[in-house]
């Protein structure tokens, strides 16, 4: 007879160790820097406009973290197409 599930899993011990001992893993959101290199990845594939500023939308974004500015890239590529434009202008962000 087994004691440990099958099939054998060390996260599972990892979980059980971490609900033991109560640790928190704290991770800190992107600076500045880090936002502006976020967008700039997400939107390499979206057309955007002629001086389309990231570092602008990096700083209004404080406190964002990745989901968030794939969310706001997402809505804004959403809000250009309701517009049956093909270009995403900073009006969008």
């Amino acid at each position: 007879m087994h004691l440990w599930p099958i099939p054998f899993s060390y996260s599972y011990i990892f979980k059980y160790f971490c609900l033991f001992l109560n640790i928190k893993v704290l991770i800190s959101p992107p600076d500045m820097r880090q936002r502006q290199e976020i967008l700039q990845s997400h939107t390499s594939v979206m057309p955007l406009e002629d001086g389309l500023d990231l570092a602008a939308i990096a700083t209004i974004t404080n406190g964002y973290v990745g989901a968030d500015l794939a969310a706001v890239t997402h809505e804004a590529s959403y809000m250009a197409l309701a517009e049956g434009t093909m270009v995403c202008c900073s009006s969008y962000f």
